[in-house]
């Protein structure tokens, strides 16, 4: 196992070392040396009881010991690294997380969380007892999931990316969450299957704190994502994810997930999709960032990567938010950015349906309009409706118009006036008079189908999409119908 002038510093703390190092003093040292070699700290003595150690990034300078035993101490911490890897490693290997995380104590000596993706415990440091640090911790070493309060506080403080996949979170004097931490994302490609998170209680962190979780997390990662696709209802992954791309997820997962963002699942749900388009572009490093951006700004919401998509989920219309329109904005103005918006889906299983939404309204309207940067669904739903399968197709209905298709079974007359009048070329009187009813009583009904829904139907598109979406629904039914499951 490589090691850092920082790991080591911290492994011989107790010897109180003058600490002379980069902030980047890289992980390259193997070994111990008394003459100088690539890759290894060098060991030299210009005074009695003291030893210089230098390696990539700097010096460590310990005094009341001789060469000898310095040489003998410092290969020990290469020696004991070895041995503390191939320990964690099978840990992690027999997927026995709780004695990972008590090795990983050893060499950290500060409280350690490892989190599935959806915020459960999978380990946590015994040494520290439910009372010793804060309320959060407390509520995680009593339930063994992260608190919803603790989960919105870190999403409002601040804080800072300095590594790809690595967040920190400054001191906070709040009753949940009051230390500083270190947050490693357990990420397999778009897939996040949990976090590492490290608490600054016993000491400070430093840059060796830093790289000893990158080490971790690149022997964790390949675990926790055999553990997602061994199974795909696996807690690993955020269950969000599975949703959008139509894989299975638990109903109890389902709903403890929406609890972190005080979501039911049968709340009208939105998606926006943040794409950079073209071909041959390395995009992570953008996406990550602008992602970053998105999270802190756009509230309420929870933003997950697909591939070269950055994917909004919110129970609002982010369009109708001025911080979040104004932040959209702004990417649009900094970044190549397009944005594809869904329309309104009725809960929280129409993910999956919303997002094939957004990502058509890109496609389709970059055909029609490549100078544009804003994409709704809606202005392209009567081409989705015409392109795609007849299963797919009935997605782009609005949840209320299906509802409204449904109560006709019950008697009201509102779809079928609707379209008497659309199809009398919008004739109150021509209308009455097919149907033996009042021409107040067809405006009136005009006036309510144009209030539920949020069409104006003095618009030909949205006289062109109703009727096609009436006409999806027709044929849905038959469909059913003729198959047996309606």
């Amino acid at each position: 196992m490589k090691l850092s002038m920082w790991m080591i510093a911290n492994r011989l703390r107790d010897l109180d070392p003058v600490v002379e190092l980069d902030e980047d003093a890289p992980v390259t040292l193997n070994s111990a040396r008394l003459a100088y070699a690539t890759n290894c700290v060098y060991l030299s003595s210009e005074k009695e009881d003291e030893v210089l150690c230098k390696g990539d990034g700097g010096t460590l300078r310990f005094s009341g010991i001789d060469l000898h035993t310095c040489f003998e101490v410092m290969q020990g911490v290469f020696d004991y690294f070895e041995d503390w890897n191939a320990t964690v490693q099978e840990s992690i290997h027999e997927e026995r997380y709780q004695d990972m995380v008590d090795l990983a104590w050893q060499v950290l000596q500060n409280p350690l969380l490892l989190f599935d993706g959806n915020n459960r415990v999978l380990g946590i440091t015994r040494q520290y007892p439910s009372n010793a640090l804060d309320a959060e911790w407390s509520y995680i070493s009593r339930f063994g999931y992260s608190s919803v309060d603790a989960v919105r506080q870190l999403r409002r403080s601040g804080y800072s990316h300095e590594r790809n996949g690595i967040a920190t979170f400054e001191n906070n004097d709040n009753n949940f969450v009051k230390y500083s931490n270190i947050t490693v994302y357990l990420n397999w490609g778009d897939v996040v299957c949990g976090h590492l998170t490290l608490l600054s209680y016993d000491h400070p962190f430093n840059p060796g704190d830093v790289q000893l979780m990158e080490t971790l997390a690149g022997m964790l990662r390949p675990a926790m994502a055999q553990m997602f696709f061994q199974s795909e209802k696996s807690s690993t992954v955020d269950v969000l994810l599975n949703l959008l791309l139509d894989k299975p997820c638990g109903a109890e997962q389902l709903e403890a997930r929406l609890r972190y963002t005080s979501w039911k699942s049968d709340d009208n749900y939105f998606v926006a999709v943040v794409t950079i388009p073209g071909e041959g572009h390395s995009n992570d490093m953008g996406l990550l960032q602008i992602r970053q951006i998105l999270i802190r700004y756009v509230s309420n919401s929870v933003v997950l990567k697909n591939g070269d998509d950055l994917v909004i989920v919110s129970t609002r219309d982010i369009r109708q938010d001025q911080v979040a329109a104004e932040t959209l904005d702004s990417l649009l103005d900094s970044n190549p950015v397009a944005v594809g918006f869904s329309m309104e889906g009725r809960g929280a299983r129409s993910i999956g349906v919303l997002y094939t939404q957004a990502r058509y309204a890109i496609r389709r309207g970059r055909e029609a309009a490549p100078e544009s940067r804003f994409y709704d669904f809606f202005s392209v739903a009567t081409d989705f409706m015409l392109e795609q399968p007849l299963k797919e197709a009935v997605g782009a209905v609005m949840p209320r118009l299906g509802e409204l298709w449904e109560e006709r079974r019950d008697g009201d007359e509102l779809l079928e006036t609707l379209r008497i009048y659309i199809g009398q070329n919008r004739s109150a009187v021509k209308t009455a008079s097919a149907l033996y009813i009042h021409r107040n009583t067809v405006l009136y009904r005009v006036q309510k189908v144009e209030e539920t829904l949020g069409l104006d139907f003095h618009n030909v598109y949205d006289r062109h999409y109703f009727l096609t979406a009436l006409h999806t629904l027709e044929l849905w039914e038959l469909r059913r119908r003729e198959e047996g499951t309606e």
